[in-house]
């Protein structure tokens, strides 16, 4: 008779598990919806910096003096009509000044555009160098965040597994008893 009680239920342990394993898997998924979530603000973030790059290096190898100043991205179109302009002052500017003073001025104009040049070239080096550090940083604070996040999902694996464990246990004794 006891026998007989037992293969009436023989699945009895099945449902709550199905359901358990159905949560886990919900978890999971959620847990995989923020890391995509995460890792697209991420990419997101990266693609801001390089247009930010992009943007900044057009404005720097364009020439032109007005676009350094101002914070907007280069445009193709204008570039058409400065070229002319471009060519007529580099075409003015080759012709030699007779006067001692414009040469002292354009001298005096000269070492202020490579003193400009030199000063862009550092600030981009050191822009660079900073930014490295602050993607070391970064880096380390996601392996810590990481190494903190393991740590405990290791228990939780080890404990839902103990926890399966118990369970096939249970069933089997109850079978045998």
């Amino acid at each position: 008779m006891n026998g007989n009680l037992q293969s009436s239920r023989p699945h009895a342990w099945f449902g709550p598990v199905v359901v358990g394993l159905l949560v886990a898997q919900l978890g999971l998924a959620w847990v995989q919806g923020r890391l995509l979530h995460r890792q697209h603000q991420d990419i997101l973030g990266l693609r801001e910096d390089i247009q930010g790059l992009t943007d900044s290096l057009d404005q720097g190898t364009s020439g032109g003096a007005e676009e350094e100043g101002s914070l907007s991205p280069a445009r193709g179109r204008r570039m058409g009509r400065r070229a002319h302009r471009l060519e007529r002052v580099a075409y003015i500017s080759q012709e030699e000044p007779s006067d001692p003073a414009e040469q002292a001025a354009k001298k005096d104009l000269e070492a202020s555009k490579q003193s400009a040049q030199q000063a862009v070239k550092d600030a981009r080096e050191v822009q660079q160098k900073l930014s490295i550090t602050e993607n070391i940083r970064k880096a380390e604070e996601k392996a810590k965040l990481e190494k903190a996040q393991n740590a405990w999902q290791k228990w939780i694996w080890i404990g839902l597994g103990m926890g399966l464990l118990a369970l096939v246990l249970r069933s089997w004794l109850r079978r045998r008893g």
